[in-house]
Protein backbone atom coordinates (compact mmCIF):
# COMPACT_ATOMS: atom_id res chain seq x y z
CA UNK A 1 0.00 0.00 0.00
CA UNK A 2 1.47 3.38 -1.05
CA UNK A 3 0.44 6.76 -0.19
CA UNK A 4 1.03 9.78 1.74
CA UNK A 5 3.00 10.20 4.98
CA UNK A 6 -0.41 11.86 5.99
CA UNK A 7 -2.70 9.70 4.81
CA UNK A 8 -4.92 6.78 6.79
CA UNK A 9 -2.12 4.18 5.76
CA UNK A 10 -0.47 3.00 8.98
CA UNK A 11 -4.03 2.63 10.29
CA UNK A 12 -5.41 1.00 7.30
CA UNK A 13 -2.05 -1.19 7.48
CA UNK A 14 -2.59 -2.65 10.71
CA UNK A 15 -6.34 -3.37 10.18
CA UNK A 16 -5.82 -5.45 7.40
CA UNK A 17 -2.72 -7.73 9.45
CA UNK A 18 -5.10 -7.41 12.67
CA UNK A 19 -7.40 -9.43 10.46
CA UNK A 20 -5.18 -11.60 8.20
CA UNK A 21 -1.95 -11.79 10.07
CA UNK A 22 1.23 -9.64 10.31
CA UNK A 23 3.59 -9.87 7.03
CA UNK A 24 0.62 -9.75 5.03
CA UNK A 25 0.73 -5.94 4.17
CA UNK A 26 3.01 -3.55 4.08
CA UNK A 27 2.53 0.53 4.45
CA UNK A 28 4.56 2.97 2.70
CA UNK A 29 5.07 6.21 2.52
CA UNK A 30 5.02 8.16 -0.72
CA UNK A 31 4.01 11.11 -2.43
CA UNK A 32 4.23 9.30 -5.90
CA UNK A 33 4.81 12.51 -8.00
CA UNK A 34 8.13 12.65 -6.66
CA UNK A 35 10.10 10.65 -8.95
CA UNK A 36 12.90 9.72 -6.74
CA UNK A 37 10.60 8.93 -3.96
CA UNK A 38 8.51 6.78 -6.09
CA UNK A 39 11.46 4.67 -7.45
CA UNK A 40 12.94 4.12 -4.13
CA UNK A 41 9.62 2.94 -3.17
CA UNK A 42 9.33 0.59 -5.91
CA UNK A 43 13.23 -0.31 -5.34
CA UNK A 44 12.16 -1.39 -1.53
CA UNK A 45 9.06 -3.60 -2.60
CA UNK A 46 10.93 -5.82 -5.06
CA UNK A 47 13.30 -6.44 -2.72
CA UNK A 48 11.18 -7.19 0.28
CA UNK A 49 9.21 -9.43 -1.84
CA UNK A 50 11.90 -10.62 -4.62
CA UNK A 51 9.52 -9.35 -7.23
CA UNK A 52 6.56 -7.33 -8.52
CA UNK A 53 3.36 -9.59 -9.91
CA UNK A 54 0.49 -6.59 -9.99
CA UNK A 55 0.62 -2.99 -9.81
CA UNK A 56 -3.24 -0.88 -9.29
CA UNK A 57 -2.89 2.71 -10.28
CA UNK A 58 -5.49 3.99 -7.99
CA UNK A 59 -4.33 7.03 -6.73
CA UNK A 60 -5.89 10.52 -8.16
CA UNK A 61 -7.51 13.58 -6.80
CA UNK A 62 -11.12 15.43 -7.91
CA UNK A 63 -10.61 18.85 -8.10
CA UNK A 64 -10.71 21.15 -11.31
CA UNK A 65 -8.96 24.19 -9.23
CA UNK A 66 -5.72 22.28 -8.65
CA UNK A 67 -5.67 21.01 -12.15
CA UNK A 68 -2.25 21.02 -12.41
CA UNK A 69 -1.84 18.96 -9.59
CA UNK A 70 -4.46 16.62 -11.08
CA UNK A 71 -2.82 16.27 -14.48
CA UNK A 72 0.47 15.46 -12.60
CA UNK A 73 -0.88 12.85 -10.04
CA UNK A 74 -3.70 11.44 -12.33
CA UNK A 75 -1.49 11.24 -15.19
CA UNK A 76 2.05 11.26 -14.80
CA UNK A 77 2.47 9.65 -11.68
CA UNK A 78 0.29 7.06 -13.33
CA UNK A 79 2.47 6.67 -16.26
CA UNK A 80 5.77 6.68 -14.25
CA UNK A 81 4.00 3.69 -11.98
CA UNK A 82 3.48 1.46 -15.11
CA UNK A 83 6.70 1.99 -16.96
CA UNK A 84 8.41 1.25 -13.84
CA UNK A 85 6.15 -2.07 -13.59
CA UNK A 86 7.40 -2.82 -17.07
CA UNK A 87 10.75 -2.53 -16.51
CA UNK A 88 10.39 -5.12 -13.24
CA UNK A 89 7.58 -7.36 -14.64
CA UNK A 90 7.74 -7.38 -18.50
CA UNK A 91 9.36 -10.99 -20.50
CA UNK A 92 11.20 -7.57 -22.95
CA UNK A 93 13.18 -6.49 -19.47
CA UNK A 94 13.65 -10.27 -18.33
CA UNK A 95 10.44 -10.23 -15.71
CA UNK A 96 8.03 -13.00 -15.67
CA UNK A 97 5.29 -11.20 -16.50
CA UNK A 98 1.92 -9.66 -14.60
CA UNK A 99 -0.81 -7.41 -14.28
CA UNK A 100 -1.13 -3.87 -14.17
CA UNK A 101 -4.83 -2.09 -13.46
CA UNK A 102 -5.32 1.90 -14.23
CA UNK A 103 -7.84 3.02 -12.48
CA UNK A 104 -9.90 5.20 -15.12
CA UNK A 105 -13.33 6.43 -14.65
CA UNK A 106 -16.88 6.72 -16.29
CA UNK A 107 -15.71 10.14 -16.96
CA UNK A 108 -13.21 8.72 -19.73
CA UNK A 109 -16.07 7.24 -21.67
CA UNK A 110 -18.76 10.00 -21.55
CA UNK A 111 -16.75 13.46 -20.57
CA UNK A 112 -19.06 15.55 -18.70
CA UNK A 113 -18.94 19.43 -18.71
CA UNK A 114 -18.68 19.63 -14.54
CA UNK A 115 -15.57 18.34 -14.90
CA UNK A 116 -13.65 19.26 -18.10
CA UNK A 117 -9.89 18.22 -16.31
CA UNK A 118 -10.96 15.34 -15.09
CA UNK A 119 -12.53 13.93 -17.94
CA UNK A 120 -8.71 14.94 -19.37
CA UNK A 121 -6.71 12.62 -17.38
CA UNK A 122 -9.05 9.88 -16.62
CA UNK A 123 -9.39 10.01 -20.61
CA UNK A 124 -5.41 9.93 -21.06
CA UNK A 125 -5.61 7.14 -18.52
CA UNK A 126 -7.63 5.02 -20.69
CA UNK A 127 -5.67 6.02 -24.13
CA UNK A 128 -2.22 5.11 -22.54
CA UNK A 129 -3.56 1.97 -20.93
CA UNK A 130 -4.83 0.81 -24.20
CA UNK A 131 -1.43 1.47 -25.58
CA UNK A 132 0.22 -0.39 -23.57
CA UNK A 133 -2.03 -3.32 -23.50
CA UNK A 134 -0.95 -4.16 -27.62
CA UNK A 135 2.74 -4.61 -26.87
CA UNK A 136 1.49 -7.98 -24.42
CA UNK A 137 2.94 -10.79 -26.70
CA UNK A 138 6.64 -8.97 -25.96
CA UNK A 139 5.83 -8.10 -22.36
CA UNK A 140 3.32 -10.62 -21.14
CA UNK A 141 2.06 -7.63 -19.09
CA UNK A 142 -2.02 -7.25 -18.71
CA UNK A 143 -2.99 -4.20 -18.79
CA UNK A 144 -6.74 -4.06 -17.57
CA UNK A 145 -8.49 -0.61 -17.58
CA UNK A 146 -11.28 -0.10 -14.83
CA UNK A 147 -13.65 2.63 -15.20
CA UNK A 148 -15.76 3.18 -12.04
CA UNK A 149 -19.01 5.05 -11.99
CA UNK A 150 -20.45 7.39 -8.97
CA UNK A 151 -18.93 5.40 -5.64
CA UNK A 152 -18.96 6.42 -2.47
CA UNK A 153 -16.10 7.89 -1.31
CA UNK A 154 -14.34 11.29 0.03
CA UNK A 155 -13.83 12.65 -3.63
CA UNK A 156 -17.40 13.17 -4.33
CA UNK A 157 -17.76 14.73 -1.34
CA UNK A 158 -19.01 18.37 -1.60
CA UNK A 159 -18.90 18.10 -5.46
CA UNK A 160 -19.84 21.82 -6.13
CA UNK A 161 -16.60 23.04 -4.67
CA UNK A 162 -14.24 20.83 -7.21
CA UNK A 163 -15.94 22.91 -10.28
CA UNK A 164 -13.43 25.13 -11.85
CA UNK A 165 -14.18 28.24 -10.51
CA UNK A 166 -14.07 29.86 -14.52
CA UNK A 167 -17.21 27.78 -14.67
CA UNK A 168 -19.35 27.30 -11.75
CA UNK A 169 -21.88 29.81 -12.02
CA UNK A 170 -23.15 27.97 -15.08
CA UNK A 171 -23.00 24.28 -13.76
CA UNK A 172 -23.92 24.62 -9.32
CA UNK A 173 -27.90 23.13 -10.17
CA UNK A 174 -26.78 20.41 -12.18
CA UNK A 175 -23.88 19.47 -9.40
CA UNK A 176 -26.59 19.96 -6.94
CA UNK A 177 -28.48 17.17 -8.51
CA UNK A 178 -25.68 15.03 -8.96
CA UNK A 179 -24.91 15.11 -5.26
CA UNK A 180 -28.31 13.22 -4.71
CA UNK A 181 -27.43 10.39 -7.02
CA UNK A 182 -27.50 6.64 -5.70
CA UNK A 183 -23.96 5.82 -5.37
CA UNK A 184 -22.09 2.43 -5.24
CA UNK A 185 -20.09 0.71 -2.88
CA UNK A 186 -16.73 0.47 -2.80
CA UNK A 187 -17.15 -3.20 -2.19
CA UNK A 188 -18.50 -3.82 -5.48
CA UNK A 189 -15.58 -1.77 -7.20
CA UNK A 190 -13.14 -3.76 -5.47
CA UNK A 191 -14.35 -7.35 -5.90
CA UNK A 192 -15.01 -6.36 -9.69
CA UNK A 193 -10.95 -5.48 -9.81
CA UNK A 194 -10.17 -8.85 -8.23
CA UNK A 195 -12.61 -10.69 -10.59
CA UNK A 196 -10.83 -9.24 -13.21
CA UNK A 197 -7.32 -9.80 -12.14
CA UNK A 198 -7.80 -13.58 -11.90
CA UNK A 199 -9.77 -13.99 -15.27
CA UNK A 200 -9.78 -10.12 -17.17
CA UNK A 201 -8.62 -10.38 -21.10
CA UNK A 202 -5.90 -8.20 -21.46
CA UNK A 203 -6.82 -4.57 -22.98
CA UNK A 204 -10.41 -4.42 -21.90
CA UNK A 205 -12.30 -1.83 -20.41
CA UNK A 206 -14.61 -2.13 -17.66
CA UNK A 207 -17.30 -0.39 -16.65
CA UNK A 208 -18.40 -0.83 -12.54
CA UNK A 209 -21.11 1.23 -11.65
CA UNK A 210 -25.03 0.61 -9.68
CA UNK A 211 -23.49 -1.83 -7.51
CA UNK A 212 -23.52 -4.52 -10.92
CA UNK A 213 -20.85 -6.92 -11.96
CA UNK A 214 -18.50 -5.19 -14.04
CA UNK A 215 -19.07 -4.92 -18.19
CA UNK A 216 -16.88 -4.72 -20.96
CA UNK A 217 -16.77 -1.67 -23.06
CA UNK A 218 -17.05 -2.27 -26.71
CA UNK A 219 -15.34 0.50 -28.59
CA UNK A 220 -16.64 0.97 -32.58
CA UNK A 221 -14.22 1.66 -34.40
CA UNK A 222 -13.88 5.47 -35.45
CA UNK A 223 -16.32 6.20 -38.27
CA UNK A 224 -15.32 8.85 -41.01
CA UNK A 225 -17.98 11.73 -41.64
CA UNK A 226 -17.12 13.48 -44.58
CA UNK A 227 -16.54 17.45 -44.39
CA UNK A 228 -16.28 20.07 -47.82
CA UNK A 229 -12.94 21.21 -47.69
CA UNK A 230 -12.29 24.57 -49.43
CA UNK A 231 -10.31 24.36 -52.66
CA UNK A 232 -8.66 27.79 -54.02
CA UNK A 233 -11.53 27.84 -56.65
CA UNK A 234 -14.01 27.35 -54.03
CA UNK A 235 -12.56 29.01 -51.22
CA UNK A 236 -14.98 32.13 -52.02
CA UNK A 237 -18.14 30.44 -51.14
CA UNK A 238 -19.71 31.24 -48.35
CA UNK A 239 -19.79 28.89 -44.89
CA UNK A 240 -21.65 28.57 -41.50
CA UNK A 241 -18.64 30.48 -39.73
CA UNK A 242 -16.71 33.38 -41.82
CA UNK A 243 -12.68 33.46 -40.65
CA UNK A 244 -13.49 37.22 -42.78
CA UNK A 245 -11.35 40.36 -40.21
CA UNK A 246 -11.30 37.45 -37.11
CA UNK A 247 -8.49 37.57 -34.48
CA UNK A 248 -6.68 33.96 -34.51
CA UNK A 249 -3.89 32.93 -32.25
CA UNK A 250 -2.26 29.26 -33.07
CA UNK A 251 0.04 27.60 -30.38
CA UNK A 252 3.11 25.46 -32.06
CA UNK A 253 2.98 27.87 -35.70
CA UNK A 254 6.15 28.45 -36.66
CA UNK A 255 6.21 25.03 -39.07
CA UNK A 256 4.29 22.16 -39.70
CA UNK A 257 0.93 22.14 -39.45
CA UNK A 258 0.36 25.47 -37.44
CA UNK A 259 2.45 27.40 -39.78
CA UNK A 260 -0.14 26.29 -43.07
CA UNK A 261 -3.52 26.79 -40.46
CA UNK A 262 -1.98 30.87 -40.25
CA UNK A 263 -1.02 30.93 -43.98
CA UNK A 264 -5.06 29.46 -44.50
CA UNK A 265 -6.83 31.60 -42.24
CA UNK A 266 -4.64 34.50 -43.55
CA UNK A 267 -5.74 33.93 -47.06
CA UNK A 268 -9.23 33.35 -46.30
CA UNK A 269 -9.32 37.09 -44.61
CA UNK A 270 -8.77 37.03 -41.11
CA UNK A 271 -7.74 39.95 -39.73
CA UNK A 272 -5.16 39.22 -37.48
CA UNK A 273 -3.15 35.74 -37.24
CA UNK A 274 -0.61 35.27 -34.11
CA UNK A 275 1.95 33.03 -34.63
CA UNK A 276 2.52 31.55 -30.65
CA UNK A 277 5.63 29.74 -30.40
CA UNK A 278 9.18 28.95 -28.94
CA UNK A 279 11.79 31.63 -29.20
CA UNK A 280 14.46 29.05 -30.55
CA UNK A 281 11.82 28.37 -33.33
CA UNK A 282 11.20 29.47 -36.63
CA UNK A 283 8.88 32.15 -35.65
CA UNK A 284 10.42 35.21 -37.02
CA UNK A 285 10.64 33.28 -40.61
CA UNK A 286 7.35 32.42 -40.68
CA UNK A 287 6.38 35.47 -39.75
CA UNK A 288 8.36 37.31 -42.48
CA UNK A 289 6.72 34.90 -44.71
CA UNK A 290 3.27 35.59 -43.99
CA UNK A 291 3.80 39.38 -44.33
CA UNK A 292 5.88 39.59 -47.61
CA UNK A 293 2.62 37.40 -49.56
CA UNK A 294 0.12 39.00 -47.01
CA UNK A 295 1.02 42.17 -45.88
CA UNK A 296 2.18 43.88 -42.79
CA UNK A 297 0.09 43.20 -39.41
CA UNK A 298 -1.28 40.46 -40.91
CA UNK A 299 0.88 38.30 -38.67
CA UNK A 300 2.18 38.76 -35.18
CA UNK A 301 4.99 36.29 -33.52
CA UNK A 302 5.30 36.14 -29.94
CA UNK A 303 6.91 33.33 -27.37
CA UNK A 304 4.63 33.82 -24.03
CA UNK A 305 1.33 32.68 -24.56
CA UNK A 306 0.11 34.69 -21.11
CA UNK A 307 1.42 37.91 -22.46
CA UNK A 308 0.01 37.30 -25.72
CA UNK A 309 -3.66 37.24 -25.04
CA UNK A 310 -3.46 40.25 -22.81
CA UNK A 311 -1.41 41.75 -25.98
CA UNK A 312 -4.23 40.74 -28.30
CA UNK A 313 -7.10 41.60 -26.58
CA UNK A 314 -5.73 45.08 -25.88
CA UNK A 315 -4.93 45.47 -29.48
CA UNK A 316 -7.87 44.32 -31.11
CA UNK A 317 -9.83 44.35 -28.13
CA UNK A 318 -11.03 40.87 -28.47
CA UNK A 319 -9.95 37.19 -29.37
CA UNK A 320 -12.29 34.96 -31.66
CA UNK A 321 -10.63 32.27 -32.45
CA UNK A 322 -7.98 29.85 -30.56
CA UNK A 323 -6.10 27.01 -32.07
CA UNK A 324 -4.13 24.73 -29.57
CA UNK A 325 -1.83 23.17 -32.21
CA UNK A 326 1.76 22.89 -29.81
CA UNK A 327 2.67 19.51 -29.26
CA UNK A 328 5.35 17.14 -29.20
CA UNK A 329 5.66 13.31 -29.65
CA UNK A 330 8.66 12.06 -27.74
CA UNK A 331 8.84 9.07 -25.71
CA UNK A 332 12.12 9.72 -24.06
CA UNK A 333 10.90 13.45 -22.70
CA UNK A 334 7.01 12.18 -21.52
CA UNK A 335 6.62 14.38 -18.64
CA UNK A 336 7.63 17.29 -21.29
CA UNK A 337 5.04 15.42 -23.42
CA UNK A 338 1.98 15.76 -20.63
CA UNK A 339 2.91 18.93 -19.79
CA UNK A 340 2.29 20.73 -23.39
CA UNK A 341 0.46 18.79 -24.71
CA UNK A 342 -2.09 18.09 -22.52
CA UNK A 343 -1.22 21.21 -19.44
CA UNK A 344 -0.33 23.70 -22.04
CA UNK A 345 -3.46 23.15 -23.98
CA UNK A 346 -5.56 23.15 -20.79
CA UNK A 347 -4.24 26.34 -19.83
CA UNK A 348 -4.29 27.83 -23.20
CA UNK A 349 -8.34 27.09 -23.50
CA UNK A 350 -9.06 27.96 -20.35
CA UNK A 351 -8.03 31.68 -20.74
CA UNK A 352 -9.79 31.47 -24.36
CA UNK A 353 -12.62 30.88 -21.96
CA UNK A 354 -12.40 34.18 -20.73
CA UNK A 355 -14.23 35.49 -24.62
CA UNK A 356 -17.30 33.18 -23.33
CA UNK A 357 -20.63 34.44 -23.74
CA UNK A 358 -20.94 34.33 -19.64
CA UNK A 359 -17.64 36.51 -19.29
CA UNK A 360 -19.81 39.25 -21.51
CA UNK A 361 -17.37 38.00 -24.69
CA UNK A 362 -18.43 37.08 -27.76
CA UNK A 363 -18.21 33.47 -28.09
CA UNK A 364 -16.84 32.02 -31.26
CA UNK A 365 -14.20 29.27 -31.50
CA UNK A 366 -11.75 27.06 -29.91
CA UNK A 367 -9.87 24.69 -31.71
CA UNK A 368 -7.66 22.06 -29.79
CA UNK A 369 -5.46 20.05 -32.27
CA UNK A 370 -3.32 17.00 -31.99
CA UNK A 371 -3.11 13.25 -33.26
CA UNK A 372 -6.03 10.44 -32.79
CA UNK A 373 -4.89 9.22 -30.05
CA UNK A 374 -4.37 11.83 -27.52
CA UNK A 375 -7.36 10.80 -25.21
CA UNK A 376 -7.03 13.80 -22.59
CA UNK A 377 -7.02 16.58 -25.45
CA UNK A 378 -10.32 14.47 -26.97
CA UNK A 379 -12.12 14.29 -23.55
CA UNK A 380 -11.49 17.89 -22.15
CA UNK A 381 -12.71 19.12 -25.60
CA UNK A 382 -15.44 17.08 -25.81
CA UNK A 383 -16.63 18.33 -21.96
CA UNK A 384 -16.04 21.94 -22.98
CA UNK A 385 -17.77 21.61 -25.47
CA UNK A 386 -21.03 20.31 -23.75
CA UNK A 387 -21.57 24.01 -22.56
CA UNK A 388 -21.81 25.75 -25.81
CA UNK A 389 -25.55 27.26 -25.04
CA UNK A 390 -24.01 28.61 -21.89
CA UNK A 391 -21.11 29.92 -23.21
CA UNK A 392 -21.21 30.50 -27.01
CA UNK A 393 -17.65 28.96 -27.40
CA UNK A 394 -17.94 26.55 -30.08
CA UNK A 395 -15.41 23.84 -29.63
CA UNK A 396 -13.89 22.49 -33.03
CA UNK A 397 -11.27 18.66 -32.42
CA UNK A 398 -9.32 17.76 -34.96
CA UNK A 399 -7.77 14.58 -35.32
CA UNK A 400 -4.77 14.42 -38.00
CA UNK A 401 -3.29 11.49 -39.26
CA UNK A 402 0.48 10.91 -39.48
CA UNK A 403 2.06 13.87 -41.46
CA UNK A 404 5.33 15.01 -42.04
CA UNK A 405 7.06 16.96 -39.79
CA UNK A 406 10.54 16.79 -38.66
CA UNK A 407 11.79 16.97 -35.31
CA UNK A 408 8.14 16.27 -33.65
CA UNK A 409 8.83 12.41 -32.62
CA UNK A 410 10.77 9.59 -31.33
CA UNK A 411 9.94 6.27 -29.40
CA UNK A 412 10.84 5.55 -25.76
CA UNK A 413 13.58 2.97 -25.36
CA UNK A 414 11.23 0.85 -23.64
CA UNK A 415 8.63 0.73 -26.64
CA UNK A 416 11.65 0.31 -29.21
CA UNK A 417 12.70 -2.95 -27.68
CA UNK A 418 9.09 -3.97 -27.91
CA UNK A 419 7.99 -3.04 -31.53
CA UNK A 420 9.39 -1.04 -34.10
CA UNK A 421 7.25 1.82 -34.82
CA UNK A 422 4.18 3.08 -32.79
CA UNK A 423 1.66 6.11 -32.51
CA UNK A 424 0.52 6.81 -29.18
Amino acid sequence: MIDLSTSNGQNAAATLENEFGKGRVVFIACDITKTDDLEKTFKKIVDTFKGLDILINNAAIFNDNYWEKMIDLNVKALIHNSMMAFDYMGKHKGGKGGVIVNIASTAALDPGYFFPIYSASKCAVLGFSQSLASMYDKTEVRVIIMCPGLTATPLVINMNSRVHDSIRSIVTKKIDGMENLPKQTTDNVALGVLNLIRKGKNGVTWISEFDQPPSAINFPHYSKRSFHVLSKASEKKSVMYSVQNKTIIITGAAEGLGYKYAEILVRNGAKSVTVVDLPTSNGQNALATLENEFGKSRAIFADDLEKTFRKIIDAFKELDILINNASIFNGNYWEKTIDLNVKALIRGSMLALDMRKHKNGKGDVIVPMYCASKYAVLGFSQSLASMYDKTGARMVIMCPGVQVQQHRWSQASVIRSVTPFALC
